[in-house]
């Protein structure tokens, strides 16, 4: 048996769904908001704790935003449905990029 693809994200996505990259202020982050907005999705929230002016790379026509999502709102909270993908960097150095996930409502 042959293995499947794996989906692209164009393939199970809108191009007008909400999708949230956090650690957009840096390298990785920077260009996942990049690379969304060159696929044609239009509608991308950049966030990052670090300062607007301290940031990697901002991309046109997206919402960037300063806030430090560990400290997002409580679980009480209902977040509106979304995909997420996500780049951050530890106080080592090291970075991850994660996958696409869906935030529950």
């Amino acid at each position: 048996m042959a293995a499947s693809r794996p989906k692209r994200i164009e393939d199970v996505r809108k191009k007008d769904d909400l999708i949230v990259i956090t650690g957009a202020g840096g390298f990785i982050g920077g260009s996942l908001v990049r690379y969304f907005r060159d696929k044609g999705f239009t509608r991308i929230r950049a966030v990052d704790k670090k300062p607007l002016e301290e940031w990697y790379r901002r991309t046109p026509g997206v919402e960037d935003l300063v806030l430090d999502v560990a400290r997002g709102p409580s679980r009480s909270t209902t977040w509106p449905p979304t995909w997420a993908a996500w780049a951050s960097s530890n106080a080592t150095g090291s970075s991850a990029c994660g996958a696409f996930s869906s935030i529950p409502t």
